[in-house]
């Protein structure tokens, strides 16, 4: 089986075509960020492809994401990404919660 390969340009290149409201430099660098954040390829395009999706979301929501996802700026619109960050966190409170009971 071959090994999944990153392909950010690709990535970059789709993402020009579905929302062309979005800035290509501005994801390139998220891409970045999310790479020297220690995410994997595989999270980094998942997270990406999910803000895709999303209407209201922005290359920044991913630097964001990988920065700190449990954290978002008062006054701004929560993201699928910090949505799904504090879901998380809340799963893992309450796991923390029923073994210390």
């Amino acid at each position: 089986m071959t090994e999944i390969q990153p392909a950010s340009r690709e990535l970059v290149t789709l993402a020009g075509v579905m929302r062309p409201d979005w800035d290509e430099q501005a994801l390139s660098d998220a891409l970045i960020a999310a790479k020297q954040a220690g995410w994997s390829w595989l999270r980094t395009f998942n997270f990406t492809v999910r803000l895709m999706a999303d209407e209201e979301a922005v290359p920044a929501d991913l630097r964001r994401a990988a920065a700190n996802p449990s954290e978002r700026k008062p006054g701004t619109p929560p993201t699928p990404v910090w949505r799904e960050a504090r879901t998380a966190i809340s799963a893992r409170l309450a796991e923390h919660e029923d073994g210390a009971a």
